[in-house]
């Protein structure tokens, strides 16, 4: 019998090495996971009785394509371990929010044609008008959840940079997140946007390694007026979101056309006390820190009931550069309709704020700290403001 060649082993094991890479789910190494990839590998890790810090382990590993909506939530869950691993599947939840939804649960409708985009267009604006522009001031119960990785961050610089608990991304960082902390607080809107907060929130974050985002985030009224204009508004696909076919709008603005404003407090300034390239220098006083403060390009979707025209959620995707102290930020807005006094008002019910920050302000380092940021938010208990 011929002994096979070298070259066809090569070939082989090539072949079966493929086979193996498409039967496993892909994690986070550049190649993000679909929702049936995700089914499959909770399945598989359940079969194989994976304790729960090995589950939770391998789904922060977890990438998505596409949204995990809740009903999969709620079906994956009871497989799970325990709270570990559950409490990884609902931030994969909240992470992907922003992402398109799996093909195959988006409405087999036709896409919609110029002259029903335009109609469709014009029933949203007119939703607008009746129940978003004018309306009178309202407050709202606003409960927030803060979730990001990394530990405590050292308040001191050496030649090497700040160092980060376990975040340095010159170290092989941990990309894990957890839940930080919670707060509630009220919030007071008008013309169905929330409106900055009276007293603004400076505390130097650098001894817990928080950075805090000032400025609340466009809603609807606003950002469809923007869009409409110069975003160059458009139907992209249909989607399902709790059982109501939403038209998806996309757009895209440049800086002139932009309001989109970022505003986080605070970072540290590794020259104000000393020199960056030797020495240590420790952050005490008021001018060791300001705030990262910049207008951005942005992009999004409008999701847009199709019967009703109302707008049921947005996503706006702040454009930024590499080197800014807040890499990336994306919002996303769910809206409702409920009644304070004699107004039927539109009203954020839920947000998501997904940021990566360089929370020691260190993007122009070899090796920088590179913190990922989830903030959820939820809105109740509306009534007028006094």
């Amino acid at each position: 019998m011929k002994t096979p060649s070298f070259a066809f082993l090569l070939v082989l094991a090539a072949a079966a090495l493929c086979l193996c890479t498409l039967s496993r789910p892909a994690l986070a190494d550049g190649k993000p996971l679909s929702i049936e990839q995700l089914r499959t590998l909770v399945t598989e890790m359940t079969q194989s009785r994976k304790t729960d810090d090995e589950v939770a382990t391998a789904l922060m590993r977890v990438t998505l394509a596409e949204r995990l909506e809740s009903e999969l939530v709620d079906t994956l869950a009871p497989l799970l371990p325990g709270p570990l691993a559950k409490e990884q599947l609902e931030l994969l939840e909240s992470a992907s929010a922003a992402l398109p939804q799996a093909a195959a649960l988006q409405p087999a409708l036709p896409p919609l044609e110029a002259a029903a985009q335009t109609d469709l267009l014009a029933k949203a604006k007119a939703y607008l008008a009746r129940t978003a522009s004018n309306t009178p001031r309202i407050a709202a119960v606003k409960s927030i959840k803060r979730y990001q990785n990394g530990g405590k961050l050292a308040a001191t610089y050496s030649g090497g940079g700040l160092s980060d608990a376990g975040t340095s991304t010159s170290q092989g960082s941990s990309p894990y997140i957890k839940l930080i902390d919670s707060d509630t607080a009220w919030a007071v809107l008008a013309d169905a946007a929330e409106l900055p907060a009276t007293e603004v929130d400076t505390t130097h974050w650098g001894s817990n390694g928080k950075v805090n985002p000032t400025l609340p985030p466009l809603f609807a009224n606003t950002l469809f007026q923007e869009a409409s204009q110069n975003g160059g508004l458009h139907f992209v696909r249909w989607e399902t979101v709790r059982t109501r076919h939403l038209a998806v709008f996309a757009f895209a603005l440049n800086k002139k056309q932009s309001h989109y404003g970022i505003n986080y407090c605070c970072f540290p300034v590794s020259n104000s006390t000393g020199s960056p390239t030797g020495g240590t220098a420790t952050f005490q006083s008021e001018s060791d820190w300001k705030p990262f403060k910049t207008s951005a390009p942005y992009h999004g979707e409008i999701f847009i009931d199709s019967e009703t025209g109302a707008i049921r959620r947005t996503v706006s995707v702040a454009d930024l550069k590499k080197f800014d102290y807040v890499h990336t930020e994306s919002i996303l807005i769910d809206y409702g309709l409920t009644v304070v006094g004699q107004n039927s008002v539109m009203v954020p019910s839920d947000s998501i704020l997904d940021a990566n920050i360089t929370p020691n302000g260190e993007s122009f380092a070899g090796g920088y700290s590179n913190r990922h940021m989830l903030i959820t938010a939820s809105y109740s208990a509306y009534k007028p403001a006094h």
